[in-house]
């Protein structure tokens, strides 16, 4: 019986949050973040366009890695055929250049988030 007593209560009110309150998040000192000085609904805000991003730029990369493929096929497939080899290679140069920019966007972008 005395072992019962030890037990941890659950609370049902753990779902609050103070800081998602801007008038009272302002003032109250566990909103702002300990390490940087910001406040926390800033670095959330980070965090979510951060998370859009990243989002983005891995279904820019599949596509790229897809296109890639296909121009790589479309390539092998042309059988000498200049105007199909031609097509091809344009394609595999745009693809190629598309993840290039897409990785160079990517950086940038998560350099200026983590300044966030």
């Amino acid at each position: 019986m005395i072992g019962i007593t030890f037990l941890p209560i659950p609370t049902f009110a753990a779902g609050y949050d103070i800081c998602s309150d801007p008038d009272i998040a302002k003032d109250h000192v566990a909103c702002a973040d300990t390490e940087t000085g910001k406040d926390k609904t800033q670095t959330n805000l980070a965090n979510r366009v951060s998370t859009i991003l990243n989002t983005v730029y891995l279904v820019v990369g599949i596509l790229a890695v897809i296109f890639i493929v296909y121009a790589g096929i479309r390539y092998v497939t042309a059988v000498g055929q200049a105007d199909k080899v031609k097509l091809a290679q344009k394609q595999l140069t745009y693809a190629i250049v598309g993840l290039i920019v897409a990785l160079m966007a990517f950086a940038i972008t998560r350099f200026v988030v983590a300044r966030i």
